[in-house]
């Protein structure tokens, strides 16, 4: 599956009734195998969350505080951006991809995903540390 921006999730934002999810708010990443990378949401109707996520020392189910999550916007464009994200001490494998989701909103969806990237490949990583390094041009751009 290709990596891209959930369309509920941008439906939800710019949707006055709903609770709109914060997308620099509580935000967390969480790492899937090679079939997790297929039906994101981390906490959607069909129960599909937990599922696939890898699991291993130095990483908790649910993922990783997304630090410093930022909107900006120039030049035609809106750029979502964070810090790097890293799991210490770590050692676990298949790490396909990743799931950004905001883990404060409850409605209209609970954990609401904003984005998946897939690596294309699997990673591990034994006794160090695996780093998300989000590209120089922003985890997301819309223009």
């Amino acid at each position: 599956m290709a990596s891209g921006l959930f369309k509920q999730n941008l439906n939800d934002a710019l949707d006055a009734s709903a609770s709109n999810t914060n997308w620099v708010g509580t935000c967390k990443v969480a790492l899937y195998n090679s079939t997790g990378v297929s039906a994101w949401n981390y906490n959607n109707a069909t129960g599909y969350g937990a599922t696939n996520e890898i699991s291993g020392t130095g990483y908790t189910a649910g993922g990783a505080s997304l630090g410093s999550p930022t909107l900006a916007t120039a030049s035609g464009t809106i750029t979502y951006d964070a810090a790097d994200t890293a799991w210490s001490s770590s050692t676990f494998s298949g790490v396909r991809g990743c799931l950004v989701y905001d883990d404060a909103v409850t409605s209209p969806t609970a954990d609401a995903a904003i984005v998946g990237v897939d690596f294309s490949s699997d990673y591990a990583v034994t006794s160090g540390t695996f780093t998300i390094q989000w590209n120089a041009s922003g985890i997301l751009t819309i223009s």
